[in-house]
């Protein structure tokens, strides 16, 4: 009996976009302002790819209501969880990503939504923006999309980072937008090199919020830097820091540091010399980098998670709940031991949630809202890892 293939691209994901825009109107409006400077109109039967730069949550349908037909998604797979969460995005025609991986399901999978006349939409980046800095953009980005000899609409979202930075919890008042920056049509690249297209795609996509002229107003503005700090620069100590308000303190020195609505920091104490988020980011790298570990002892312990599955597709099941500590060998949570040998990833889910793979099994430990995860990616990407030893992370690398 003859099997007839699925197809990628169906009429009723283009009937579930049209029933979702007003929807989507109204909720992009009271959340963030959102506003869109212009729009692509696709002709009958062309199918284009979509990069932008990745600032918010929300980021995929504030860019798809720039064109007026569905955009196909690439997204990173822990977020496709057995049920109505997978059943819904699948339905909008989204596709899985594996991350740190070379997923050829994935990229068949988008082959075929452009060999049906649809269109493809994905973050180069990977991950939204922690401290307004771009991330690693792979520079053979360029060969990659050539191949497919497709238009290339290159999109900007603007102030998402001021509006509802990746360590908040509340919205700012400010202004959102985004525009299309830029359409590249096959005959425009064709006789460039990869590296030149890869070069236009980067720097067009490098959007940064810190000094655009705008105001981000909040009473909470500071709270939940612990997501992105854990190093006094004054004093050095470690997991001193703590928000309030608009502020940051260490309770070791007494620092005290404001995050301003222009976002900037800002203190009265002279030791104190970083003026934005990624300068700090930058200092605690450095800090890692030359961070002595003796062996066999703990380096960070006394965050307590709850440590589930997270394969995609998949119910998450709850496998242990306790103190979770690293040291030069090891990650230990609760009951239940990893050897770092067998990392093969690592990123920071919604700030304060750990997501890593371990030989071919994904995992995820929640902490409080306060938790920490960088300081355990950095070490990933310090410490015998299969994940530093393959350069597998270009996000958060030493």
């Amino acid at each position: 009996m003859k099997t007839h293939k699925k197809k990628s691209v169906r009429k009723i994901q283009e009937l579930y976009r049209i029933l979702l825009v007003p929807i989507v109107w109204v909720l992009v409006w009271i959340l963030f302002r959102y506003k869109r400077k212009n729009k692509y109109h696709l002709k009958k039967g062309e199918s284009i790819i979509v990069l932008s730069n990745h600032q918010t949550d929300l980021d995929n349908v504030m860019v798809n209501l720039s064109f007026n037909r569905l955009l196909h998604t690439v997204a990173t797979d822990h977020i496709f969880r057995k049920g109505f969460v997978n059943n819904f995005l699948r339905a909008l025609g989204a596709i899985p990503k594996r991350k740190a991986d070379i997923d050829l399901r994935c990229a068949k999978e988008m082959s075929n939504v452009l060999k049906e006349g649809g269109s493809l939409f994905f973050f180069p980046e990977g991950n939204r923006v922690l401290t307004d800095t771009q991330f690693y953009i792979t520079p053979s980005i360029g060969k990659h999309l050539r191949f497919y000899k497709k238009t290339i609409v290159l999109f900007n979202l603007h102030g998402g980072f001021g509006v509802s930075p990746k360590f908040g919890r509340t919205f700012r008042r400010g202004k959102m937008w985004g525009e299309i920056k830029r359409i590249l049509k096959y005959e425009d690249y064709k006789d460039l090199s990869d590296e030149e297209l890869s070069k236009i795609i980067i720097n067009e996509l490098d959007v940064r919020d810190v000094g655009n002229g705008e105001l981000y107003k909040s009473n909470k503005r500071a709270e939940y830097l612990e997501n992105l700090f854990y190093v006094c620069p004054v004093c050095g100590e470690v997991e001193t820091l703590s928000s309030k308000g608009n502020f940051v303190n260490c309770s070791n020195c007494g620092l005290q540091v404001e995050y301003t609505e222009d976002l900037h920091l800002k203190s009265n104490n002279e030791k104190f010399s970083f003026k934005t988020l990624n300068e700090w980011y930058e200092f605690e790298k450095e800090w890692t980098k030359k961070l002595q570990i003796q062996e066999n002892q703990a380096i960070f312990v006394g965050d307590f998670v709850e440590l589930m599955t997270a394969e995609p597709g998949e119910k998450r099941k709850k496998l242990a709940k306790g103190i979770m500590k690293i040291t030069d060998k090891f990650l230990y949570i609760g009951e239940i031991k990893f050897d770092l040998a067998g990392v093969e990833m690592g990123t920071v889910v919604s700030c304060h949630k750990l997501l890593f793979q371990h030989n071919g099994k994904s995992y995820l430990a929640v902490g409080d809202k306060k938790l920490n995860c960088i300081k355990y990616i950095f070490l990933f990407n310090k410490l015998d890892t299969k994940m530093r030893n393959e350069k597998l992370d270009h996000y958060f690398n030493l």
